[in-house]
C-alpha cells in the first residue's frame, strides 16, 4: 500500500492545483498514506491573475476551495501525519482554509 505521496517540486501552478480536490477525495478513502510532500508547486502562483479573472466573471475564487477540500480530507483521514506545503504562495485566505 502507498504510504508516501511525493508531488513536490513539480511547479504545477494554480491550474494544476485543481487536481487537489481529486487527491483530497482519494485521501478520504485511503488510510495508508502517512506523508505528503506538495512543496514547490506554486499552487498559489497565479492567484492575482485568477482573482482578476474571477472578478471579471463574478465567479467564486477556487484556491481556498481546493485547500478546504484537502483540509476536510485530512479531518477524515487521521493517518496522514506529515504534509509539506512550503513554496506554494498560499495566501492568508488559503492558509485559513487549512
Amino acid at each position: 500500500s502507498i504510504t508516501n505521496i511525493n508531488l513536490g517540486g513539480n511547479d504545477i501552478g494554480a491550474e494544476g492545483a485543481k487536481a487537489l480536490t481529486s487527491l483530497a477525495a482519494a485521501l478520504e478513502m485511503n488510510k495508508s498514506v502517512r506523508n505528503m510532500d506538495l512543496e514547490g508547486n506554486e499552487m498559489g502562483a497565479d492567484i492575482a491573475k485568477e482573482e482578476s479573472d474571477r472578478q471579471a466573471r463574478r465567479t467564486p475564487f477556487e484556491t481556498p476551495v481546493r485547500l478546504q477540500a484537502l483540509a476536510q480530507a485530512l479531518q477524515i483521514n487521521a493517518s496522514v501525519t506529515t504534509i509539506a506545503l512550503g513554496w506554494n504562495n498560499i495566501d492568508a485566505e488559503g492558509a485559513k482554509a487549512l
